[in-house]
């Protein structure tokens, strides 16, 4: 009984001590926001912070806020044979062509040396002709530069099972999760067979760093991603009655990746992501099957190299002090229509899209697409 009295007592020592150690991490959070709400006129209310983080803090809470605003130094590799040339990949159909040449504007203009790196681009065959386009414009953009990245054209291979046979919610309502392009993190191997890495990016993203010290890191394992709660998975395990661990330390964000694609090829992780691909209907595409493939077993990378969440007001408030510190900033979050090149985006983070939106107009790009000179009409 005393025991027992001991181990509540405890336990409730434990739950404050984490409430303590949460008030005091995000104090520099509410004196930001005490100082600039009115400003900028965008409020993030207690709910948006208890619905984010629960309350009392759990451990996936702590583990969020732990994680937000690090910018540690990445572990350098002590043998840089075969990391000369720095290989990046996009997987796109042309409806993501607005997103894919902003990204890619911003990952050759931050590049210290664009000679020494290789954007590859992967489409079905139907878009094939407007990507070669777009490419032509990405070198039209980047005329100024002395040197630029060689871009790759890759047809989207088939697939090695049936979409068909595939069934869950998510696959059901989803477009994306039918089209082969989705899921290329798969078959990154596949796609090049010679290649000894490949930083996979989505096309909502925006680089503002040399991707050089990402790419030649010290790796350990067969991926290299930045921790998330798996909470977009939820529905995904009560359809398909799948356990859900308490530890959720496994999880990563899939959008922003640097795989070992010698050890992807060595360790036979294809069957392994298409074993579940099948045991989860294919819910969330190949972002759940990489997930529960590695099992855990990925090179955690600071908050710095994937700024993700900041297409939700929520997430996006609870960064904006750190925005600065970040080096790839992710539009994941709320319901797709703060992407940033569209007119419904969050203006606050203009100022990280600004530099990489188009100059001019492209004929692979919709008619009326965001150019640099709109942005700065809209601020005036």
């Amino acid at each position: 009984m005393r025991c027992s009295s001991t181990r509540a007592v405890l336990g409730t020592c434990g739950c404050c001590f984490a409430s303590l150690c949460l008030l005091v991490m995000c104090l520099p959070y509410v004196l930001y926001y005490t100082t600039s709400m009115l400003r900028e006129r965008t409020f993030l209310t207690f709910v948006d912070v208890f619905t984010l983080l629960g309350w009392p803090p759990n451990p996936t809470a702590v583990q969020l806020a732990s994680t937000f605003c690090r910018n540690d130094p990445l572990p350098a590799t002590d043998d840089l044979s075969g990391l000369e040339t720095l290989h990046v990949l996009y997987a796109s159909d042309a409806n993501g062509f607005v997103g894919l040449l902003s990204s890619m504007l911003s990952v050759s203009r931050n590049l210290q040396d664009p000679s020494s790196a290789i954007i590859h681009i992967v489409v079905p065959d139907t878009d094939l002709a407007s990507a070669a386009v777009l490419v032509d414009c990405l070198k039209r953009e980047l005329a100024d530069l002395a040197a630029l990245p060689r871009v790759v054209l890759h047809e989207a291979k088939e697939l090695t099972f049936d979409l068909a046979t595939l069934d869950s919610e998510w696959i059901r309502g989803s477009r994306m999760g039918r089209l082969k392009s989705t899921w290329v993190r798969l078959y990154l191997d596949k796609y090049l067979p010679d290649v000894p890495r490949v930083i996979y990016l989505d096309i909502d993203t925006i680089v503002t760093a040399d991707l050089a010290p990402l790419y030649r890191m010290r790796m350990q394992h067969a991926v290299a991603g930045v921790w998330e709660p798996p909470l977009q998975y939820r529905a995904c395990f009560t359809q398909k009655n799948l356990p859900i661990a308490g530890n959720v330390s496994w999880a990563f964000n899939a959008g922003v990746l640097l795989f070992d694609l010698y050890a992807f090829r060595s360790q036979g992780i294809l069957k392994e992501m298409e074993y579940w691909t099948n045991v989860t209907g294919g819910c969330w595409g190949d972002q759940l099957a990489l997930n529960l493939g590695f099992q855990g077993k990925v090179d955690h990378l600071p908050w710095a190299w994937n700024v993700k969440g900041i297409g939700g007001r929520a997430m996006m408030m609870l960064q904006l002090p750190c925005l600065s510190h970040g080096n790839v900033f992710h539009w994941t979050g709320g319901d797709g229509s703060a992407k940033q090149w569209l007119p419904t985006r969050r203006k606050e983070l203009d100022f990280l899209f600004l530099p990489y939106a188009p100059r001019e107009q492209c004929a692979a790009l919709p008619a009326g697409s965001l150019l640099q000179q709109d942005i700065g009409r809209t601020e005036m």
